[in-house]
């Protein structure tokens, strides 16, 4: 089996398990609590969505030529005090200074789903200290510095965020580090991911695609322009199944229309669920008759309590990022009005724009706010639409409450939030509480987004299975479907969003997680118990699964085995990102345990389960493989594996199905190590191919037995792949029945002077078909007797059948 790679102590995610006395102690702890051993670490990394900023300050060794090597230093840290500070203040890290180089990565260790917009916020950032920097520089040393930078979305490999070793590598760091040094002074490329993922948010231009060191194909980046002011319309995505919410939204309009008094509505519901469509449909609807503005609470930055209302009464008055403070006031009194009232309301919240010197309490600032909406809605309804209210901080939900609660003017105050823990002590109830789509209507908006794209039955299954009735997983699934019909892989947007979702949970939730996806979308308690490392108390693992239950990650379903809880993932692509989270060791080590499990497990029922088996074993072959050369553990699993898999295969074509026959046929050749035993799964994987109608797949590896026996002095196995292939010329070419007498009669004595019963039971059987076709039906009678005789003392089921 394969090797652990442990190393030093036990660990449990999030957890230290002491190695003298077995004492589970917290994370961080440096001895054990118990008996006062020093605790080793064992490294947890993690595979994960990444955007990586490289940037680097061009002409830096001209610099050196001009100035003394102190003065460089100088200039360089106050360099990379301003880059650092760009990077962290959107929540990024800065991963090393290399020369006059920096990395940052945005995603580790903590992902979040707008952490390329985060990236391309801070390279934009960067720009806009370096003037202020330039000036101050120009002033001591007489020099300025110039930029360039490159960003990159891809995956990472990244360390254990518990022992500081968040180093990343991976393919997506050496494109980023490609792009910065493709980019002009001043010029900042995207990578085509990173584009993909804030297109709606920047102004980008595509670039000459560029033949990178490294790279097999052109990259084709683009040049960041700058942010939008406001991200486009919905392209287009159906609105399906919401009938009965979009009557609500516009009940609650007539309503306020009808008393000129406000009222608030909290649309609750998943990411993705569609709560922005159904907004989208209602504004549509709404039309001219309302006054909409719209804003959307940020997770992170500075300023982030009132950033909504600053959103709002920019867009209200026409306030653009440009504008000034002259400009911006004399807006914002002309949309409030000349009155005393309007002028002290103008005062206030041009302090909160920024443009009023001084500071207003959040008692003025709710009061304004108020007073500004119920002018804003004197003329028309007016509808605020505060969107992501999970994030907002709490004096901006009681200004919110107060526009709804003391208003004196028809406003629809429309809420969207996520279901997530910061909502657990508001009061407001949603009115509204978005699920996933019924399977009728997900099938409904599929048929919308394929566009008359013919796709397989079994392909539509694949996408409404992966995508759970969540519109905008469905949505992307398709975007991203190969020439098959199949997702080509998760979409970024998926990756990014559910990574995101992943990375609030903590070790214990986090690690239990990733070790049930191993199994699969259900997973049994038991076998989460065994795969922990080492195997878990069963008080952490119940804890770790009412969590994840609570959270939504996870929910009970039918169990396989009886005694055992069962438990299936929430979303198919939840438990695909949990599971492709955790190392390409690592999983291929809990396949090895799940294997053994689950053999325990069916007990007498393995011969009719050995698919499955199997099937754990070749992925941790598979995953080794991707990491080099196999050592003698990986082939003796890869080697298990093709037995299990070989078996499965002959059990399908004695029943027939010669398709499943030929997949499982395919994979155990692969996986077997030894030439004869391959030669023997290729010569069984082309009878599987005539069996399943696949004649010309079957004539090229039956062909390739044959070259390949001759190699190896298998006359058996050249002699029986000689009588398929006249087989199948007899099936597709008229008058070739003479040459399966032929082959068949000259390996009649190849299989008598081997002793091969299975061969002679085979040549039997070819010739008594030459019989039937020649109309002797008492010589083929003759010869199937005797072919059932050795077919018997060959035990072989199929040929006994036949």
């Amino acid at each position: 089996m394969l090797s652990s790679e442990r190393a030093g102590c036990p660990r449990l995610d999030g957890v230290a398990v002491c190695r003298r006395c077995n004492h589970i102690n917290p994370d961080g702890a440096l001895f054990c609590n118990a008996c006062g051993s020093a605790l080793e670490r064992h490294r947890q990394e993690h595979r994960k969505p990444a955007t990586l900023i490289f940037c680097d300050v061009s002409g830096s060794t001209e610099l050196g030529e001009r100035i003394d090597a102190e003065a460089v230093r100088e200039v360089m840290f106050s360099y990379f005090h301003e880059v650092r500070a760009a990077i962290e203040r959107h929540g990024g890290t800065v991963e090393k200074f290399v020369g006059d180089a920096v990395l940052g990565v945005f995603g580790v260790p903590v992902a979040h789903e707008d952490d390329p917009l985060r990236a391309v916020r801070a390279a934009l950032e960067m720009e806009q200290r370096l003037p202020e920097l330039n000036a101050e520089l120009e002033s001591r040393y007489g020099t300025r510095l110039v930029l360039r930078t490159g960003i990159n979305t891809g995956e990472v490999v990244a360390g254990d965020p518990a022992s500081r070793e968040t180093f990343v590598s991976g393919d997506a760091v050496n494109l980023a580090a490609r792009l910065e040094q493709a980019a002009e002074p001043g010029q900042i490329l995207l990578g085509e991911t990173t584009y993909a993922l804030v297109r709606d948010s920047v102004e980008a231009q595509p670039v000459e695609p560029l033949a990178l060191k490294g790279k097999a194909a052109p990259v084709r980046p683009y040049r960041l322009v700058g942010l939008r002011d406001h991200a486009p319309a919905q392209r287009g995505v159906p609105l399906v199944g919401r009938a009965a919410e979009l009557r609500s939204l516009l009940d609650a309009l007539d309503q306020v229309e009808v008393t000129g008094k406000p009222r608030r509505v909290l649309v609750l519901g998943d990411a993705g669920v569609g709560k922005s469509r159904l907004v989208e449909a209602f504004l549509e609807q709404a039309g001219a008759r309302v006054l909409a503005l719209s804003a959307r609470c940020l997770p992170y930055g500075e300023g982030i309590t009132y950033s909504p209302l600053v959103q709002l009464l920019r867009q209200a008055a026409a306030i653009g990022e440009s504008a000034d403070r002259e400009h911006a006031l004399a807006r914002l009194q002309r949309l409030l009005g000349t009155a005393l009232d309007g002028e002290v309301v103008a005062r206030i919240l041009g302090q909160v724009l920024g443009f009023v010197d001084g500071v207003a309490s959040a008692l003025e600032i709710t009061w304004a706010a108020r007073r500004a909406a119920e002018t804003l809605a004197a003329d028309r309804p007016l509808v605020l639409l505060v969107d992501d209210l999970q994030w907002a901080e709490e004096p901006l939900v009681e200004l919110l409450a107060a526009i709804a609660e003391r208003g004196q003017a028809p406003i629809l105050l429309l809420c969207l939030a996520r279901p997530e823990p910061e909502l657990r002590d508001r009061t407001w109830l949603p009115e509204l509480d978005l699920q996933p789509l019924a399977d009728s209507d997900a099938e409904e908006l599929m048929r919308g987004l394929v566009s008359g794209r013919a796709l397989a039955p079994i392909a539509r299954e694949r996408l409404l299975a992966a995508a759970g009735g969540n519109p905008l997983f469905l949505e992307e699934l398709v975007a991203y479907l190969d020439a098959d019909g199949d997702p080509a892989e998760i979409p970024p947007t998926l990756d990014a969003l559910l990574s995101a979702h992943i990375d609030t949970l903590d070790g214990r939730d986090r690690g239990t997680l990733e070790r049930a996806s191993v199994e699969g979308e259900v997973f049994h308690r038991g076998a989460a118990l065994a795969l922990m490392d080492p195997p878990s108390d069963t008080v952490e693992v119940d804890a770790a699964l009412v969590s994840l239950r609570s959270k939504e990650f996870v929910r009970e379903s039918r169990s396989s085995f009886d005694g055992e809880t069962a438990f299936r993932f929430r979303h198919l692509l939840v438990r695909d990102v949990a599971y492709r989270s955790a190392p390409k060791r690592r999983r291929a080590e809990l396949h090895v345990r799940f294997s053994g499990w689950l053999e325990t497990k069916l007990g007498d029922r393995l011969l009719e389960l050995a698919e499955i088996v199997g099937y754990h074993l070749e992925q941790a072959w598979r995953l080794r493989s991707d990491l080099g050369p196999l050592d003698q553990d990986t082939i003796e699993v890869g080697g298990k594996a093709s037995e299990l898999l070989a078996g499965a295969a002959r059990r399908a074509l004695a029943r027939a199905d010669g398709a499943s026959a030929l997949n499982l046929f395919t994979r155990a050749s692969e996986l077997a190590e030894a030439p004869q035993t391959k030669l023997g799964l290729e010569l069984e994987r082309g009878i599987a191919a005539r069996e399943a109608g696949n004649f010309a797949l079957a004539s090229a590896a039956l062909e390739a037995v044959i070259r390949e026996a001759a190699t190896l002095d298998a006359r058996g196995v050249a002699a029986r792949a000689a009588i398929e292939l006249a087989l199948i010329r007899h099936h597709t070419e008229p008058g070739a029945i003479d040459e399966v007498r032929r082959v068949a009669e000259a390996a009649l004595t190849t299989f008598e002077e081997l002793g091969d019963e299975q061969g002679l039971a085979v040549a039997l059987t070819a010739l008594a078909e030459e019989r039937w076709v020649a109309l002797r039906c008492a010589e083929m009678e003759e010869l199937l007797e005797q072919a059932l005789v050795h077919a018997e003392r060959a035990g072989d089921e199929r040929l006994i059948a036949g």
